[in-house]
């Protein structure tokens, strides 16, 4: 048996109020969102259903020309650039445009029949840096690049890297400076003049033991002999000077002038004869360098004063000093008490 004509009209009531239902929700969505709900449902449905592609026919221009263009970060070529674009309607893509001295400029834009780009202008990326120079003409490298003369106008530099400056000129020490990004010097670069060599010369009769101090520091050692050359910067120096064979030291402060000889006299050699202890002997020592045992014969000896120790059997002991001359040879003969 069929329904009866009671529950007849209680499912067509139920299916009424359903169907009610649903187009007041719907209406609802629509009036409360302007549309855009259903729209985007309409929309992404058609979408994800035809799945339609689309291809954007775009024009990438830039001023200056010559910049690098790329795509979702990927490189396609150079303005002026054709490019063909295909995906969904309103797919969502960027696109980036570098070019060295120039901001980077960034852009999205939506896939569709009708999409355009304007012409992008690029901004200058670098700021003017005048230097001053001592002296005048100076080479300035920047990030190793071949050198460039500040005196001819203004550096440019990249205000978003930093950089490295090497300041050079002949006869000059190189000065390197390290900017960071956005820095630029606004002081004076004074360089400093290589120093130039002097000469020391020892003139004298026999080699010497020299020891060259400059500011407290010794900084060379050798053995000159007479006539020989010592090259050293310009500038002031303490010599310690020593030869034991002849029974000679000395320290002399000199100054060296830039590309001039110095010249130093070291005292000529006077001669003695020989040296005794009256009835006995004696160890002899010359201004604290030993002599040896006396008797001792004929030797050489620097000119000037001396100091002579001798010491003998059981703690003897005498101390004088003598002059040594150029022309009369010394004899000593000392007698111990």
């Amino acid at each position: 048996q069929g329904d009866s004509p009671k529950k007849k009209r209680s499912k067509m009531l139920i299916f009424l109020f359903v169907f009610l239902l649903l187009i007041g929700g719907a209406f609802a969505a629509y009036f409360f969102t302007n549309g855009e709900i259903l729209n985007k449902l309409n929309a992404e449905g058609i979408r994800k259903v035809f799945a339609f592609k689309v291809t954007a026919n775009l024009s990438v221009e830039s001023t200056p020309s010559g910049a690098q263009v790329l795509l979702d970060s990927q490189p396609k070529g150079v303005t002026p650039l054709k490019l063909m674009v295909t995906g969904e309607e309103g797919e969502q893509h960027s696109i980036q445009l570098k070019k060295d001295g120039y901001e980077t400029v960034t852009d999205t834009f939506y896939v569709s029949a009708s999409t355009k780009l304007n012409p992008y202008i690029l901004k200058s990326n670098l700021q003017e840096m005048q230097l001053v120079t001592e002296p005048a003409l100076c080479d300035v490298s920047v990030d190793g690049r071949a050198p460039v003369k500040p005196s001819e106008g203004p550096i440019l530099l990249e205000k978003t890297s930093p950089h490295k400056l090497v300041v050079s000129a002949n006869g000059y020490q190189s000065r390197t400076i390290d900017l960071a990004a956005g820095e630029v010097v606004t002081d004076k670069i004074v360089l400093t003049p290589i120093p130039k060599p002097g000469f020391l010369k020892l003139k004298g009769e026999f080699p010497v033991s020299v020891t060259v101090v400059h500011r407290g520091n010794p900084i060379l050692r050798k053995t000159v002999r007479p006539g020989e050359n010592l090259q050293l910067d310009a500038g002031s120096y303490t010599l310690n000077l020593s030869s034991e064979k002849v029974f000679y030291r000395d320290s002399v402060r000199e100054d060296v002038l830039a590309q001039q000889t110095t010249v130093l006299q070291i005292p000529p050699l006077g001669l003695i004869k020989k040296i005794t202890v009256k009835g006995g002997w004696a160890d002899c020592s010359i201004d604290g360098i030993d002599a040896g045992p006396t008797p001792i014969g004929e030797f050489k000896i620097v000119t000037g004063k001396h100091h002579f120790k001798l010491v003998g059997p059981g703690g003897k002991t005498k101390e004088f000093d003598r002059d040594v001359t150029v022309t009369i040879p010394l004899t000593i003969e000392e007698r111990l008490r």
